[in-house]
């Protein structure tokens, strides 16, 4: 961002000649958007994500938002003028393992210093427990209802998730639900009935894990009930 130097040369004139100070202008406090930054972007359920926020006008109020929980802290001062942070404060990571999006805002009634404009779109993403990737096909099976079958895995690699839940999606909706097989690691089988097939043309199935604070699954099968 340019500074106004011809303003400011003029400013400190007259201030030379009536002897009255003028206050920092607002570009002095920060030459920079607001921004936040994470320690740690992969963590366990429930452990605390540490957060920083950068250039932030001192005093003015930053939430921050993670899962269901929101902290509220004040920007300390950096150095000299009015340039603040919101330095090294943590939050509790949600207690389901999946992936989130840590947000900060500066609050509404901050000056506007170095352009604010973008206040509402600090983000971070974060990630809490281990990703397991359902790796499988799908198949036609009676009255042309379509069987989603194979592994669930860790890292590529079959993966003995005992009895968890795996619950199909389709258009957001819960629609069908099985469950890892524990004497194979990770092998599952699911069926979706014809009734929340398309008729015509591909259905996407998204495959997720109940709840669950250490594992979670977002895998998406393309399948089609229609016989070629």
């Amino acid at each position: 961002m340019l500074k106004n130097t011809k303003a400011v040369g003029v400013a400190s004139a007259i201030a030379l000649l009536t002897g009255v100070a003028f206050a920092p202008s607002a570009t002095a406090a920060v030459n920079n958007y607001p921004e936040v930054s994470v320690t740690d972007a992969s963590v366990d359920a429930g452990e605390a994500v540490e957060y920083t926020v950068d250039y932030v006008r001192k005093g003015c109020k930053v939430m921050t938002t993670l899962g269901s929980v929101t902290r509220t802290e004040k920007a300390t001062t950096v150095g000299s003028g009015l340039s603040g942070v919101v330095s090294n404060k943590v939050i509790p990571a949600p207690s389901k393992a999946g992936e989130y999006v840590l947000r900060s805002k500066v609050a509404n009634d901050c000056a506007a210093d170095a352009g604010y404009s973008n206040k509402y779109n600090m983000t971070a993403d974060i990630t809490v427990g281990d990703e397991i990737v359902a790796d499988g096909d799908w198949e036609i099976t009676g009255a042309r209802a379509v069987r989603i079958y194979g592994d669930a895995e860790l890292a590529t690699v079959a993966y003995d998730l005992g009895t968890i839940k795996i619950q199909a999606y389709v258009k957001g909706e819960l629609i069908s639900s099985t469950y890892t097989d524990s004497a194979n690691d990770g092998a599952f089988s699911i069926v979706i009935e014809s009734k929340y097939l398309n008729k015509k043309g591909n259905t996407q199935v998204f495959l997720k894990l109940a709840s669950n604070k250490f594992y979670w699954m977002d895998t998406k099968f393309v399948v089609d009930r229609q016989v070629d």
